[in-house]
């Protein structure tokens, strides 16, 4: 914290710097951490907006934070302009730690060209799913993204649908 503060005013110049030779108007943090404070700290003399965007480990590592460092946390989700999370539900987390964060959740995509036929990157389904009304779900697969609701979900879906299929694409070992 100490070497924090020593280089506060250096950076604080840099960051002005940047500010006006871009004409940056807007900053968004992705995976928002304790370094974004300064930010933060500088928003109004930079006259910029700070938008946060979370992922999930970000707020849970906020989370688990204790004494300074969380005070710091919270204030920079509470007094961002917006933090953007990609579900209700990690918008809910946010808002459990720090009640007066402005959230938004805009939910992800995914990119529709990698999945045209004759594309490169074109999924290939096995032969049990060809032909078949399909549920597709893209995403890694990690213990945290919830699949064992979706895969409820999905069990109750095919008492309207029972002739579909739930195919699963992404990438695997990731945590």
């Amino acid at each position: 914290f100490f070497k924090f503060l020593l280089t506060l005013p250096a950076q604080s110049l840099k960051l002005w710097r940047l500010v006006r030779l871009h004409n940056i108007a807007v900053f968004n943090v992705h995976y928002p951490g304790p370094y974004a404070f300064t930010l933060l700290m500088l928003k109004p003399f930079l006259r910029v907006k700070l938008i946060l965007s979370v992922h999930g480990s970000d707020i849970r590592a906020a989370m688990a934070q204790t004494g300074l460092l969380r005070w710091f946390s919270k204030m920079l989700f509470e007094h961002s302009d917006s933090v953007v999370a990609c579900s209700d539900a990690l918008a809910g987390e946010v808002r459990m730690f720090a009640p007066a964060a402005q959230t938004v959740t805009i939910h992800n995509g995914i990119d529709c060209d990698s999945f045209q036929v004759g594309s490169s990157n074109e999924p290939v389904f096995p032969e049990a799913v060809r032909g078949r009304r399909v549920l597709l779900n893209v995403g890694s697969f990690e213990c945290r993204k919830g699949h064992d609701i979706r895969l409820l979900a999905f069990q109750l879906a095919t008492w309207t649908l029972p002739h579909s299929r739930h195919v699963l694409h992404g990438l695997s070992g990731l945590t």
